[in-house]
Protein backbone atom coordinates (compact mmCIF):
# COMPACT_ATOMS: atom_id res chain seq x y z
CA UNK A 1 0.00 0.00 0.00
CA UNK A 2 2.86 2.12 0.25
CA UNK A 3 3.54 2.25 -3.32
CA UNK A 4 0.34 4.02 -4.77
CA UNK A 5 1.85 7.67 -2.71
CA UNK A 6 5.45 7.19 -5.04
CA UNK A 7 3.56 6.35 -8.26
CA UNK A 8 0.79 9.29 -7.62
CA UNK A 9 3.72 11.70 -6.79
CA UNK A 10 5.86 9.87 -9.95
CA UNK A 11 2.65 11.13 -12.04
CA UNK A 12 2.52 14.21 -10.95
CA UNK A 13 6.40 15.23 -11.72
CA UNK A 14 5.48 13.30 -15.06
CA UNK A 15 2.70 15.52 -16.13
CA UNK A 16 4.82 18.19 -14.53
CA UNK A 17 7.57 17.80 -16.87
CA UNK A 18 4.95 17.41 -19.87
CA UNK A 19 3.26 20.45 -19.27
CA UNK A 20 5.75 22.26 -19.23
CA UNK A 21 7.46 21.16 -22.57
CA UNK A 22 4.16 21.39 -23.95
CA UNK A 23 4.17 25.31 -22.62
CA UNK A 24 7.56 25.73 -24.63
CA UNK A 25 6.30 23.67 -27.65
CA UNK A 26 3.26 26.13 -27.92
CA UNK A 27 5.29 29.51 -27.57
CA UNK A 28 7.51 27.98 -30.42
CA UNK A 29 4.41 27.32 -32.47
CA UNK A 30 3.40 30.59 -32.14
CA UNK A 31 6.86 32.00 -33.27
CA UNK A 32 6.81 30.20 -36.36
CA UNK A 33 3.13 30.93 -37.05
CA UNK A 34 4.27 34.65 -37.07
CA UNK A 35 7.45 33.71 -38.65
CA UNK A 36 4.67 32.56 -41.37
CA UNK A 37 3.41 35.43 -41.97
CA UNK A 38 6.70 37.25 -42.66
CA UNK A 39 7.39 34.65 -45.29
CA UNK A 40 3.79 34.92 -46.60
CA UNK A 41 4.40 38.99 -47.09
CA UNK A 42 8.32 37.93 -48.84
CA UNK A 43 6.96 35.20 -50.79
CA UNK A 44 3.90 37.68 -52.03
CA UNK A 45 6.65 40.22 -52.84
CA UNK A 46 8.62 38.05 -54.50
CA UNK A 47 6.06 36.44 -57.05
CA UNK A 48 4.80 40.26 -57.89
CA UNK A 49 7.59 41.18 -59.38
CA UNK A 50 8.34 38.03 -60.82
CA UNK A 51 5.13 37.96 -62.81
CA UNK A 52 5.68 41.47 -63.59
CA UNK A 53 8.85 40.61 -64.60
CA UNK A 54 7.83 38.21 -67.23
CA UNK A 55 5.80 40.94 -69.39
CA UNK A 56 2.49 39.56 -69.79
CA UNK A 57 0.57 42.32 -72.12
CA UNK A 58 -2.08 43.71 -69.31
CA UNK A 59 -4.96 43.24 -72.12
CA UNK A 60 -5.44 40.01 -73.48
CA UNK A 61 -7.60 39.69 -77.00
CA UNK A 62 -7.35 36.03 -76.65
CA UNK A 63 -10.09 35.89 -73.77
CA UNK A 64 -6.94 35.21 -71.14
CA UNK A 65 -7.58 36.69 -67.82
CA UNK A 66 -5.71 40.04 -66.82
CA UNK A 67 -2.79 40.57 -65.01
CA UNK A 68 -4.35 42.71 -62.36
CA UNK A 69 -7.84 39.92 -61.73
CA UNK A 70 -4.81 36.99 -61.60
CA UNK A 71 -3.27 38.75 -58.44
CA UNK A 72 -6.51 39.52 -57.01
CA UNK A 73 -7.48 36.23 -56.75
CA UNK A 74 -3.58 34.97 -55.54
CA UNK A 75 -3.79 37.91 -52.56
CA UNK A 76 -7.00 35.88 -51.32
CA UNK A 77 -4.92 33.37 -51.15
CA UNK A 78 -2.11 35.11 -48.89
CA UNK A 79 -4.97 36.54 -46.87
CA UNK A 80 -6.62 33.52 -46.56
CA UNK A 81 -3.71 31.82 -45.07
CA UNK A 82 -2.42 35.46 -43.23
CA UNK A 83 -5.45 34.68 -41.41
CA UNK A 84 -5.23 31.15 -40.43
CA UNK A 85 -2.06 31.35 -39.09
CA UNK A 86 -2.65 34.41 -37.31
CA UNK A 87 -5.30 32.67 -35.41
CA UNK A 88 -3.45 29.10 -35.10
CA UNK A 89 -0.63 31.64 -33.82
CA UNK A 90 -1.98 33.84 -31.00
CA UNK A 91 -4.14 30.11 -29.86
CA UNK A 92 -1.00 28.99 -29.25
CA UNK A 93 0.44 31.40 -27.52
CA UNK A 94 -2.49 31.54 -25.36
CA UNK A 95 -2.64 28.17 -24.87
CA UNK A 96 0.82 28.44 -23.99
CA UNK A 97 0.14 31.00 -21.06
CA UNK A 98 -3.64 28.65 -19.77
CA UNK A 99 -1.11 25.91 -19.31
CA UNK A 100 1.54 27.30 -17.45
CA UNK A 101 -1.28 28.77 -15.27
CA UNK A 102 -3.30 25.51 -15.07
CA UNK A 103 -6.45 27.09 -16.13
CA UNK A 104 -8.84 26.97 -18.88
CA UNK A 105 -7.64 23.31 -20.27
CA UNK A 106 -10.29 23.61 -22.44
CA UNK A 107 -9.20 26.07 -24.67
CA UNK A 108 -5.67 24.48 -24.17
CA UNK A 109 -7.88 21.50 -25.93
CA UNK A 110 -9.23 23.29 -28.76
CA UNK A 111 -5.82 24.64 -29.97
CA UNK A 112 -4.38 21.25 -29.81
CA UNK A 113 -6.92 20.09 -32.01
CA UNK A 114 -6.56 23.56 -34.30
CA UNK A 115 -2.64 22.37 -34.58
CA UNK A 116 -3.50 19.41 -36.54
CA UNK A 117 -3.83 21.76 -39.70
CA UNK A 118 -0.03 22.75 -39.39
CA UNK A 119 1.50 19.38 -40.66
CA UNK A 120 3.51 18.00 -39.80
CA UNK A 121 4.79 19.92 -36.84
CA UNK A 122 1.23 20.74 -35.32
CA UNK A 123 -0.24 17.48 -35.81
CA UNK A 124 2.71 15.86 -33.85
CA UNK A 125 2.64 18.96 -31.18
CA UNK A 126 -1.31 18.69 -31.48
CA UNK A 127 -1.20 15.29 -30.87
CA UNK A 128 1.23 15.00 -28.09
CA UNK A 129 -0.75 18.21 -26.09
CA UNK A 130 -4.48 16.10 -26.82
CA UNK A 131 -2.64 12.91 -24.99
CA UNK A 132 -1.41 15.12 -22.07
CA UNK A 133 -4.22 17.48 -21.10
CA UNK A 134 -6.97 14.04 -21.52
CA UNK A 135 -4.82 12.33 -18.50
CA UNK A 136 -6.91 11.92 -15.38
CA UNK A 137 -3.86 13.10 -13.37
CA UNK A 138 -3.50 16.26 -15.53
CA UNK A 139 -7.19 16.92 -15.67
CA UNK A 140 -7.11 16.42 -11.11
CA UNK A 141 -4.08 19.21 -11.56
CA UNK A 142 -6.05 21.69 -13.23
CA UNK A 143 -9.00 21.36 -10.84
CA UNK A 144 -6.64 21.94 -7.77
CA UNK A 145 -5.22 24.58 -9.59
CA UNK A 146 -8.90 26.05 -10.06
CA UNK A 147 -9.35 25.72 -6.27
CA UNK A 148 -6.22 26.58 -4.95
CA UNK A 149 -6.08 30.37 -4.81
CA UNK A 150 -3.45 31.94 -6.88
CA UNK A 151 0.05 33.38 -4.99
CA UNK A 152 0.04 37.17 -3.81
CA UNK A 153 2.94 37.47 -7.02
CA UNK A 154 1.40 35.60 -9.73
CA UNK A 155 3.29 32.53 -11.19
CA UNK A 156 6.32 34.34 -11.45
CA UNK A 157 9.57 33.13 -10.02
CA UNK A 158 11.06 35.57 -7.31
CA UNK A 159 12.79 35.57 -4.03
CA UNK A 160 11.12 33.07 -1.61
CA UNK A 161 10.79 34.80 2.30
CA UNK A 162 13.60 33.85 4.49
CA UNK A 163 16.09 32.54 1.98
Amino acid sequence: MTEYPTLARDQAQEDGRHLRLLVILNFVAAGLCFAGIGFLFWHHRRMHDAFLEIGVPKNRKNGGIALEQFFDTFMLFYLFSGAVLTVIGAGNLLSGLCIRRRKYRIVSLLVACLNFILVPIGTVLGAFALVVLLRPSVRGAYEAGAARPAPPGGDLPGPTPGG
